[in-house]
């Protein structure tokens, strides 16, 4: 367990996602508490990552999501090595405000561009370069809603490059066809976005 920290104090309103060090999540904790507090239970022993990220949705900017030791990445991160009968306390984080990345998504129709329908699924999958790849950033909550629908925003981002996909989680002939910015049909070529001093970017748009 811990305490999460900003510039001014203790945090509230931080969850907890728990890796193994295969990238996959063992454990989700509920978000900390007024006082900051953290407690992840019931792990067994072995190697873990903790990943931070701002659950408080209506905290805008929100904090940058941050692996434990400072990371902004997984690769990154300080593992955190379980013992068995042996808790570990201390595991402290302090973190800062990250940028974010917003925009709209319509349909290209014949007659002009149309609204999404509210039940598409599509999805607004962010990819972060660490080193020369591109790895998918762990957003917790990426799905195009409102308040206009096709609206979306990925808040917390660490500095860095980063690239945009529009998918379509829905399988089958009416599915729409993956875009990424700026209306490229692969990741490889998709435009970099640039976060740096948690700044905004808007205009991340797709028909």
């Amino acid at each position: 367990n811990g305490r999460i920290f900003n510039s001014s104090g203790r945090l509230d309103g931080i969850c907890t996602t728990v890796y193994d060090t295969a990238g996959d999540v063992v454990a989700g904790a509920p978000r900390t508490d007024s006082s900051g507090n953290y407690t992840v239970e019931d792990l067994e022993a072995g190697d873990y990552v903790l990943l931070f990220w701002d659950c408080n949705y209506s905290r805008l900017p929100a904090y940058a999501y941050t692996y434990f030791g400072g990371a902004s990445n997984f690769d990154a991160a300080t593992v955190i090595t379980v013992t068995a009968g042996v808790d570990e306390f201390g595991k402290n984080v302090t973190l800062a405000l990250g940028g974010t990345i917003s925009g709209h998504i319509d349909l290209a129709a014949p007659g002009g561009n149309v609204d999404l329908p509210s039940y598409g699924g599509m999805d607004a999958t962010t990819y972060q370069l660490v080193g020369s790849t591109w790895v998918k950033f762990p957003d917790e909550s990426p799905y195009v809603g409102g308040p206009d629908w096709g609206d979306y925003a990925v808040p917390g981002l660490p500095d860095g490059t980063y690239r945009i996909a529009f998918i379509d989680h829905r399988t089958g002939p009416r599915a729409y066809t993956p875009q990424y910015w700026n209306n490229q049909p692969t990741l490889a070529g998709a435009a970099n976005i640039v976060i740096s001093g948690a700044n905004v970017v808007t205009n991340v748009d797709a028909h």
